[in-house]
């Protein structure tokens, strides 16, 4: 007896031991994680908005919000913070036990030297006065881009872009600089900005304060404006750039499946005191797919993985006395969702001429065509029965085609509180819709240095440009099988 519990009291030491190094061990994987907040501005007291702040020597890390402010977790209240940001300084904060740090980010001084263009000439920066905030184009390229306005919401501070649409060739962002509308500005002539290949630009200015105003309105509240690549002297010099992406539904929304939907649906009317409609029966014969009941996912048979590709090639070259740049470039893109594409082709051409000593001409030359393509349904969501409201409309216990009593297959449509819906029949089924638009810009500038007085001279500029529109589109009749509302004693759905 007394070896017996000798070793129970020496078994209980054990699990005592065991217990406590457990609770310890948990508790340090706990406390392991500090949680820190804090805000980015810069020297004007302005927020950052997409500042990357990372915890030194790892890749946890996160961006700050539109006031400035981030939030995240660190290994310890003594790690570092590395916070960096286009035009700024690269920053490193010891947090020294600290768990919210102000952080006000410095301008690279090596950018200070650099020319800008506002809207009166090119200055340094140094000697520009108003709020001016530039990107050039390694750092415009630096990752894939749709258009040009889809990236300097989230890499010009004071900038903040709005997507309204999805769809191939309609997703341009609208900006906002400081809270205002943009006036948008290529080569000294007010033009869209977003169809512009972003190979073919040198850079970008944003005039966000009464600077605007001054030169260009006083609509214009801010300015956008972007200088396009001009040609430089010396060999030939040929160059390629491509790219290629995948694109997806931002949030994947989940959907109930036919049986999830005959619970909650039986659900909802017991508790506004009916009978249930579905059965169980009902609920086995949705999951065998059989007499007409199905388990369809509206939302992944019609949203799916798109695809964006960027081809162009560019040459420069010249001498002292001509000068030029050219480019071409193909751009597609393919829809998350099928039979939504867009195509477009870019072309410019950009002259420098010194015809005298005093007389320089500058000749741009660009075309565009650009070519949509989706069914004769939108997927614009102000449009009637557009596709996404169709999708989210109907009913998983439908399965997506059924064969009628001519022998063939025909995509099924399900009873709506208005009328029916047919996501894929719109489609696959109901024609097409293909506008295509080809646009000619042209600039020409002639810039007389006046030789009695340094620093004075003389431009004239004119611009003429030309656009063209063919659309072409096809309506189809297209016939479905409508599904009947089932009740308690369906055992079989029957389609019309």
């Amino acid at each position: 007896m007394e070896s017996k519990n000798r070793s129970l009291k020496w078994r209980n030491s054990i699990l005592r031991c065991l217990f406590l190094s457990l609770f310890f061990s948990s508790t340090l994987i706990t406390f392991a994680q500090v949680n820190v907040s804090g805000k980015v501005v810069d020297a004007t007291g302005e927020t950052l908005i997409g500042v990357n702040v990372v915890v030194k020597g790892t890749r946890q890390g996160t961006v700050t919000d539109i006031d400035g402010g981030f939030t995240l977790s660190v290994p310890s209240a003594n790690s570092t913070l590395v916070f960096s940001y286009v035009g700024f300084r690269e920053q490193e904060i010891p947090l020294n036990g600290r768990n919210f740090v102000s952080v006000t980010m410095e301008q690279d001084t090596e950018l200070l030297d650099e020319i800008i263009v506002v809207g009166y000439g090119t200055q340094r920066r140094t000697s520009v006065t108003g709020a001016v905030s530039t990107l050039s184009d390694t750092e415009l390229l630096k990752a894939p881009v749709v258009g040009v306005t889809n990236v300097l919401g989230a890499r010009v501070a004071g900038v903040t872009s709005l997507q309204q649409s999805g769809q191939p060739g309609q997703d341009a962002a609208s900006l906002l600089v400081r809270g205002e509308g943009a006036t948008y500005i290529v080569d000294g002539v007010i033009r869209s900005i977003n169809e512009i290949d972003p190979n073919e630009i040198e850079s970008i200015s944003i005039l966000k304060d009464a600077t605007s105003a001054s030169v260009y309105g006083l609509n214009a509240t801010s300015v956008v404006i972007v200088t396009t690549k001009r040609g430089k002297d010396g060999k030939l010099g040929i160059s390629y750039n491509g790219n290629y992406g995948i694109s997806q539904n931002t949030n994947q929304i989940k959907w109930l499946d036919g049986p999830g939907y005959a619970y909650w649906y039986n659900m909802a009317r017991e508790m506004d005191g009916d009978e249930p409609v579905f059965t169980s029966e009902q609920v086995e014969k949705m999951k065998a797919g059989v007499d007409g009941w199905g388990n369809t996912n509206w939302y992944d048979e019609v949203f799916g993985t798109g695809s964006t590709m960027n081809h162009n090639v560019s040459a420069t070259g010249g001498t002292e006395k001509v000068k030029f740049f050219s480019s071409l470039s193909a751009f597609q893109q393919k829809g998350n969702v099928d039979n939504f594409n867009y195509t477009r082709y870019n072309l410019r051409a950009n002259i420098d001429a010194k015809l005298t000593d005093q007389i320089t001409m500058m000749m741009n030359v660009a075309g565009r065509l650009d070519e949509h393509d989706r069914p004769n349904y939108s997927a614009n969501p102000n449009d009637w029965h557009n596709i996404p409201q169709q999708t989210v409309r109907a009913l998983p216990y439908i399965p997506k085609t059924i064969t009628a009593d001519d022998g063939k297959e025909y995509y099924t449509s399900t009873h709506t509180a208005s009328s029916p819906v047919s996501p894929l029949a719109a489609i696959y089924e109901s024609g097409y819709n293909r506008p295509r638009n080809t646009t000619i810009q042209t600039n020409f500038s002639l810039n007389y240095d006046a030789p009695w007085m340094e620093g004075l001279s003389l431009k004239f500029m004119g611009a003429y440009d030309k656009f063209f529109q063919f659309n072409k589109s096809l309506t189809i009749p297209f016939k479905t099988m409508i599904g009947a509302l089932p009740s308690a004693t369906t055992e079989t759905i029957s389609y019309t």
